[in-house]
């Protein structure tokens, strides 16, 4: 959802060998990065998009595709004993497919020995990987690391994007809601306790009025 003109370019060419995904928090950038890996290894080449039923895609959508392999954050960091098992992995060719998709995601949380340890394999990767870094900090990931790696910059949704995507799960009304407090990220809106954060707002409204009627108040006199 959103970003199509980046998104369509990226579908109708080959990935880089090496790439930086980078955009706000919860816009689809991890998405995109498995759509895309099930997309490389999908049987249906004649498309720009998956095909859903070849072996290769069911895999994917499932979450255990061999040559498909993903790291996230643990415990607020990207350490190097999970960097040092990417370089390991991206030693053997495709079990299954044409290639070896490897997603870091949130880089930034990569500590700075995780991260040289990677530069190397960012810089020469076989030509049958592709690696694939998100981040919505970009700023906070080495100089090294961004050199090396092709940016694809996104940007956050519009109104109109959230809440059409939102709709069917929510109907309109909360859907409405929950886009107007996301600014423009569909992950936030999903995570949003509207009920909560709703409660929240009201009371500080009600402080806010409490407090310009005091004030003038004051004033009058």
């Amino acid at each position: 959802i959103g970003n199509q003109t980046l998104v369509n370019l990226i579908k109708k060419t080959s990935l880089p060998q090496s790439s930086l995904f980078a955009g706000p928090e919860g816009i689809g950038k991890k998405t995109l990065a498995l759509a895309l890996a099930a997309k490389a290894n999908c049987a249906s080449k004649s498309l720009y998009d998956i095909c859903g039923h070849c072996e290769s895609c069911i895999k994917a959508s499932k979450g255990n595709h061999p040559d498909i392999l993903l790291w996230s954050a643990s415990k607020h960091s990207i350490g190097i004993e999970a960097m040092r098992e990417l370089t390991r992995e991206s030693h053997y060719r495709p079990f299954q497919s044409s290639f070896r998709i490897f997603i870091v995601d949130q880089a930034e949380k990569m500590t700075r020995e995780a991260a040289n340890s990677i530069l190397k394999t960012l810089e020469e990767p076989a030509e049958t990987n592709r690696i694939i870094l998100t981040t919505a900090f970009p700023d906070q990931l080495l100089p090294t690391i961004r050199s090396r790696c092709q940016l694809f910059a996104f940007k956050l949704l519009s109104l109109e994007q959230v809440i059409g995507f939102l709709k069917p799960q929510f109907g309109q009304d909360e859907a409405q809601q929950r886009a107007t407090f996301s600014g423009g990220s569909i992950g936030k809106a999903l995570e949003l306790n509207l009920e909560v954060f709703l409660e929240d707002r009201a009371r500080l409204i009600e402080i806010l009025e409490k407090w310009l009627a005091k004030y003038s108040f004051i004033e009058l006199f």
